[in-house]
């Protein structure tokens, strides 16, 4: 083989082995690349995964104090609807109380030895008499000097009102309208204080509560019914 032959081959052995270290090169980068992505997502995907934990824990708060609100509001209703009723029956009593008023007359000036079978007697050309009621001191058990008279309708007791005037045992009557109830009023003790023609302050004692004899107080189941 010539010297040029010779140097021939070399420079090719040479290109080869260059040729082979550049492919090698390029495979190990190729190699490394796609580890890297991964590696990358890998860390993006974390990150994702973070963020949706935080989301999750304000939702289950705003849950939380959604639930409470809704708690307190329907302890409100309840307090409203039992307020009403309590409202409604307050306003229930005055309509009956003021409804029995519109059927009753107040009767002064009565004899304190007057029956209440007397009265009825007396009274029944007005109408159908529902109950008659005399008080009586409670301590000494003797009449006040005055009845209340309830009749079925109120066109009755205003046919009653007419007697105003008239003589019963030698006593000249003085009838006129019950005066309005008040719920819850009326009841009271106390001594008056002041002079002069009754402008003292003070609350009187409280009717309805009359004791003796079956005579009862008014509108407390006691006194006398003619039927």
């Amino acid at each position: 083989m010539s010297d040029n032959e010779e140097d021939d081959t070399a420079a090719a052995l040479a290109e080869l082995e260059a040729e082979a270290e550049a492919d090698e090169a390029n495979g190990t980068v190729a190699t490394e690349a796609p580890a890297a992505a991964a590696a990358e997502e890998g860390g993006s995907g974390g990150g994702a995964a973070g963020e949706g934990d935080g989301d999750d824990e304000d939702l289950e708060e705003m849950k939380k104090k959604l639930e409470q609100m809704e708690e307190e509001a329907s302890k409100l209703m309840a307090m409203q609807s039992d307020l009403d009723k309590q409202m409604g029956g307050a306003e229930d009593s005055e309509a009956a109380a003021a409804e029995m008023d519109a059927k009753s007359v107040h009767v002064g000036q009565v004899d304190y030895d007057a029956t209440p079978e007397e009265l009825q007697a007396f009274f029944n050309a007005c109408g159908t008499i529902e109950r008659i009621t005399i008080p009586v001191n409670r301590h000494t058990q003797r009449a006040r000097g005055y009845a209340y008279i309830e009749f079925a309708d109120a066109e009755s007791a205003q046919n009653a009102l007419v007697l105003n005037g008239t003589s019963f045992r030698g006593r000249e009557l003085q009838v006129g309208p019950k005066r309005i109830n008040e719920v819850g009023k009326g009841k009271g003790k106390g001594k008056g204080k002041g002079k002069g023609k009754g402008k003292g302050k003070g609350k009187g004692k409280g009717k309805g509560k009359g004791r003796g004899r079956g005579w009862g107080g008014y509108g407390r189941g006691g006194g006398y019914s003619p039927y």
